[in-house]
């Protein structure tokens, strides 16, 4: 019939000592997750992955300086996948890529990341990527942002490298309400 089922057991460790959940000045937070795909339960695919992200916040205490209300924000994630059987592939859909609102914000989303015979992006077996931020406050509850990301997918973890990546930066605007945090990107 064309239809393929992926079921996953998903084992997932958050921890976020912040100062504030939805628009953090300091603090980290660290998620990781583990994954299992497998036909045992119901799956047509059999895979692993991992993956794990950080955030760094830091506001300086400097009294009397304008440097107190400025944010540095430090990002980082990275996953890695592999098959369990060796008749299976992993599909497309569940594969790295990086590229979008999350990951590289200079490029579209699913964009980087290894391609087919046809230069249509087909997703990795690992992915890797960084963001340097600095945030400040512009007017009440709007914030503005200047960043730069790096990072890539690549088709297996063997392949990664540093120079293989791809960058951009750019600006945005963040406005913080008390049900969360709207944010408005331009990256290059």
């Amino acid at each position: 019939s064309g239809v393929n089922k992926v079921n996953t057991f998903l084992f997932r460790c958050e921890n976020t000592p912040t100062d504030n959940d939805d628009y953090p000045t300091k603090g980290r937070k660290t998620d990781a997750s583990f994954e299992v795909s497998s036909e045992a339960i119901g799956s047509d695919f059999d895979f692993l992955r991992t993956k794990l992200g950080t955030a760094f916040y830091y506001t300086p205490l400097k009294l009397q300086s304008p440097f107190n209300k400025l944010t540095l924000v430090f990002l980082q994630q990275a996953g890695w996948m592999r098959k369990t059987a060796d008749e299976d592939e992993i599909p497309f859909f569940e594969r790295f890529y990086a590229g979008g609102t999350t990951t590289v914000r200079g490029y579209r989303p699913r964009y980087l990341a290894p391609r087919d015979n046809e230069d249509e992006p087909i997703g990795g077996n690992s992915m890797a990527s960084w963001t340097l931020e600095a945030r400040y406050p512009v007017w009440k509850d709007i914030k503005g942002a200047v960043f730069y990301d790096q990072g890539n997918a690549w088709a297996k973890s063997r392949d990664f490298d540093l120079a293989d990546t791809k960058a951009g930066i750019g600006t945005g605007l963040r406005w913080v309400m008390r049900f969360g945090t709207a944010r408005l990107d331009y990256g290059y």
